[in-house]
């Protein structure tokens, strides 16, 4: 199974809100018109978030944030570290989205704890 697909499967079904709005996405920001799809885009960070951790965690141990923002924590181009990064990425820009907050104002705010726990 490659990554992209146990990925996959692990992503909760969008069919109830589907039918629920009628095809229609949610007016506004995606997700806070809608608790379901809220719930959805959480899941999805915390399963993005939780495999690229694993992923550090097998090649380095240890505490995985401490990569997070340095290239060790990318990976190389078209490794299974990379590929979990950069869905980790995106989950995180879709979960700031609908929660109307600035991803870049929170990956800073999240690097000053990062630093400060350090």
């Amino acid at each position: 199974m490659t990554w992209n697909a146990a990925f996959s499967a692990k992503l909760p079904s969008n069919k109830g809100w589907a039918a629920r709005t009628m095809g229609q996405p949610p007016k506004g920001r995606p997700g806070m018109n809608d608790p379901c799809q809220l719930a959805r885009i959480e899941d999805r960070f915390a399963i993005a978030n939780e495999t690229w951790a694993a992923e550090v965690r097998a090649l380095y141990g240890g505490n995985p944030y401490f990569h997070r923002d340095k290239p060790t924590g990318r990976g190389t181009p078209g490794s299974a570290l990379r590929a979990a990064y950069e869905a980790r990425e995106r989950a995180f820009m879709d979960w700031c989205a609908a929660r109307g907050v600035d991803a870049v104002s929170r990956a800073q705010e999240d690097e000053k704890l990062s630093l400060q726990l350090a």
